[in-house]
């Protein structure tokens, strides 16, 4: 299912209201929480699918873990394992990944849940 608006207020500061670089990136990742995804998302036109919830869940876990981003062919490496070879391409993942914009909004899971 595809999350195209919040139905739930939201539980943090907005994007506006928020410390960001010259690129949109958050200053202080503590600032992240979950509804942003949804305005990062739209900043760069895009609708969050699926698809593209998965790579950012998968994305923000492992920036949990490890305090960084995974490299492109790490995050390659677990698509291949979750959806296979053919979905799991390098155009396939920057596709998916666009939305998250990774190092500034790692989640998106739904926060009502």
């Amino acid at each position: 299912m595809t999350r195209t608006a919040m139905t739930h207020p939201p539980e943090g500061p907005t994007l506006d209201q928020l410390d960001r670089d010259e690129e949109g990136f958050l200053l202080d990742a503590r600032d992240w929480h979950p509804d942003l995804i949804e305005a990062f998302a739209a900043e760069d036109g895009l609708v969050m699918t699926p698809e593209r919830c998965e790579v950012v869940d998968y994305i923000r876990a492992y920036f949990e873990k490890n305090l960084s981003v995974p490299e492109a062919r790490v995050l390659l490496k677990h698509l291949h394992a979750a959806w296979g070879k053919p979905a799991a391409t390098s155009i396939s993942c920057s596709r998916a990944a666009m939305a998250s914009r990774p190092a500034r909004s790692p989640a998106c899971a739904n926060p009502a849940s």
